[in-house]
């Protein structure tokens, strides 16, 4: 959930096998920001309100991916990836208070 109050930001499971990101405001409904097989998980608002952080998990299950990205919340424009790696069981994706960085929780090997 973003700082704004009637902005929210979830995961719906799509026909794809995948889970999309959806982002409502309350008033003019949902917008569906992604539509893919992927797995989109854990987004959260940037400190103003016009990103989407997120965390997409792509190939193979075993191999269990994840990548940090960030996109526009109204669905204009393309994504960005954050970082040059891959993580694995990547949680967790948002800014910092002073939004100069990135926290994000990952599991080691």
């Amino acid at each position: 959930m973003s700082n704004f109050a009637a902005m929210i930001a979830k995961s719906i499971a799509n026909n794809n096998s995948g889970l999309d990101l959806w982002v409502s405001n309350g008033r003019t409904g949902k917008i569906r920001l992604t539509n893919t097989n992927y797995f989109h998980m854990y987004p959260s608002f940037s400190k103003d309100g016009k990103y989407v952080y997120f965390i997409s998990r792509r190939g193979q299950s075993s191999t269990n991916k994840s990548y940090m990205w960030k996109m526009a919340a109204n669905g204009s424009g393309g994504l960005t990836r954050i970082g040059n790696g891959a993580f694995s069981h990547t949680q967790a994706v948002q800014e910092s208070p002073n939004g100069q960085y990135i926290l994000y929780s990952s599991k080691e090997r």
